[in-house]
C-alpha cells in the first residue's frame, strides 16, 4: 500500500471489497523512495477520505510490510501465501492460517558461536544494550559475552581535546598520546546501534571517540540500523547529517548495516546479526520436523498395505483353484496337446507349473513376486468346445510361471 491508495481507482476497489465482504489484507510499502509512507500517515489519509471504512487499519486486519532484501522478502511472500491459502475451502474452517516453510529459510536454521566472542556495547550508545539483550536472549551461549566495560586499550576521552570546526581538516575528539596498538585483549567486536539518538549530544561525542579507538585497534564494528519507529528508528540518510565527518570519510558506513525491522521480520535481523558476530551454522541444522512427510502419509501407507493384502489373498484363492483336481492345470494340458502352444523366447516352463483360467494381472504379478522368478508369462491359444459339439471358441490365456 502506497500513497496511491487514496486515489479514485484505489478507493473504488476498496469500496467494492467492503461491499461484497471479500477477504483482504494490507501490504505496506515502507520505502519512501518507492512511493511508500509511514503506516500512521496512510491510516490518517485513508480515514479522511473514507471515515466509514476505517476498519481497513483495525487491529484485526493483517498488515504485512514489503521488503526487497531476499530473506525479508521471502518472509513477506510466505505470509501472503498463508493468508490466501487460509481462504481456500480446505483451510477456511481453521482458526489460524496454515504454516508454510521454504527450503533454506534462515529461520529454520540454527546458529551457534564456535569461537569465543566478546561484544563491547557502549553506554554512550542509546538502545544498544536492549538490542544486545535481544541477541543474547536468542543465541546466548557460554561462548557469547556481552560487556559494557570499555576495553582498557581505549584511550581516555578528554573533553579538552575537542577542537573547533575551524581547525584545519580534522575534528579529533580524543588524545593521541597513547601508544598505538593493534590488538584488543578483552573484546572481539564492538556493537554500533544506529537510531535517531545516535551521535547526539555529549554521549554522541564520547561514542565517536570510542569508534575512533576501535578503528585504531582494528576492532571489528558491527552496525545495526533500527527501522522500527516505536524504538527510535529512522531513515539511514539521517546518519550522514549526525555522524562526525572524519568517521564518514574513514569509511565507517562502507560496510552494510544490519537492518532491524519490526516483528516478525525482526527474527531474521537477529539471525543476520548473529552471523555478523561470527555465529556459524552446524551441518544439517535444518529442523527435521519440517522435513517429514505430511501427516496423511501413515493413512496412505495403511491403505496401500490393505490393498496389497487383498491382492495376495485373491492370488492364493486363484492358485488353489488352479491346483485342484480337474482344474486349470489339467485343462491346459489337454488344450496344449490338441492345439498349438507358442512360448516366448525363453526356457520352456514345466507343464505342472502352468495353469489355466482367467488370471488377473494382480494375481500374476503376485505369483511372480512370490516365486522370485524373472521368467515372463507364457501366452497360449486353447481350443475349447463350448457345448461338446464340434463348434469351438478360441480363448487366450496369460499364465504366469509358478514355482
Amino acid at each position: 500500500m502506497t500513497r496511491a491508495v487514496c486515489a479514485i481507482a484505489g478507493l473504488r476497489e476498496l469500496d467494492a471489497t467492503f461491499e461484497h465482504e471479500r477477504p483482504y489484507f494490507v501490504m505496506h510499502e515502507a520505502d519512501e523512495d518507492r512511493g511508500g509512507m509511514p503506516l500512521h500517515v496512510l491510516r490518517e489519509d485513508f480515514a479522511s477520505v473514507r471515515p466509514a471504512n476505517a476498519k481497513l487499519f483495525s487491529k484485526s486486519t493483517p498488515i504485512i510490510t514489503w521488503h526487497r532484501v531476499q530473506d525479508y522478502q521471502l518472509m513477506s511472500l510466505r505470509m501472503v501465501a498463508q493468508l490466501v491459502i487460509h481462504e481456500m475451502p480446505s483451510y477456511s474452517k481453521q482458526k489460524q492460517p496454515p504454516k508454510l516453510f521454504l527450503p533454506n529459510d534462515i529461520l529454520l536454521k540454527t546458529f551457534y558461536f564456535k569461537a569465543w566472542t566478546a561484544v563491547y556495547v557502549s553506554s554512550n550508545n542509546p538502545g544498544a544494550m536492549e538490542m544486545a539483550d535481544e541477541l543474547h536472549g536468542k543465541y546466548g551461549t557460554p561462548m557469547l559475552t556481552i560487556s559494557r566495560q570499555m576495553p582498557p586499550e581505549f584511550a581516555a576521552y578528554d573533553i579538552n581535546n575537542i577542537q573547533s570546526e575551524d581547525d584545519e581538516g580534522r575534528s579529533s575528539h580524543y588524545s593521541t598520546s597513547t601508544s598505538p596498538s593493534t590488538v584488543c585483549s578483552t573484546c572481539t567486536h564492538m556493537l554500533l546501534y544506529l537510531c535517531k539518538e545516535t551521535f547526539v549530544g555529549d554521549a554522541g561525542q564520547r561514542l565517536a571517540h570510542e569508534i575512533r579507538e576501535a578503528n585504531r585497534l582494528s576492532l571489528p564494528i558491527v552496525m545495526v540500523h533500527e527501522c522500527d519507529p516505536d524504538k527510535s528508528g529512522c531513515p539511514f540518510a539521517l546518519f550522514f547529517r549526525t555522524t562526525p565527518d572524519d568517521l564518514i570519510s574513514s569509511g565507517l558506513y562502507g560496510a552494510i548495516a544490519n537492518a532491524f525491522h519490526q516483528e516478525p521480520h525482526r527474527q531474521i535481523s537477529l539471525a543476520s546479526v548473529a552471523k555478523a558476530f561470527g555465529a556459524v551454522e552446524p551441518k544439517g541444522s535444518m529442523r527435521p520436523r519440517f522435513l517429514r512427510r505430511p501427516s496423511s502419509t501413515p493413512t496412505r501407507i495403511a491403505e496401500l498395505s490393505a490393498k496389497v493384502t487383498k491382492v495376495e489373498e485373491m492370488a492364493e484363492v486363484e492358485q488353489e483353484t488352479l491346483d485342484a483336481p480337474g482344474g486349470g492345470a489339467e485343462l491346459l494340458q489337454q488344450g496344449i496337446e490338441a492345439t498349438h502352444c507358442t512360448p516366448r523366447p525363453a526356457e520352456p516352463a514345466p507343464a505342472e507349473a502352468m495353469g489355466v483360467g482367467t488370471l488377473s494381472g494382480a494375481a500374476a504379478a503376485s505369483s511372480l513376486v512370490r516365486s522370485g522368478s524373472r521368467e515372463m508369462p507364457i501366452q497360449c491359444t486353447v481350443e475349447e468346445s463350448s457345448d461338446g459339439a464340434e463348434h469351438s471358441t478360441s480363448t487366450q490365456w496369460v499364465v504366469p510361471t509358478i514355482t
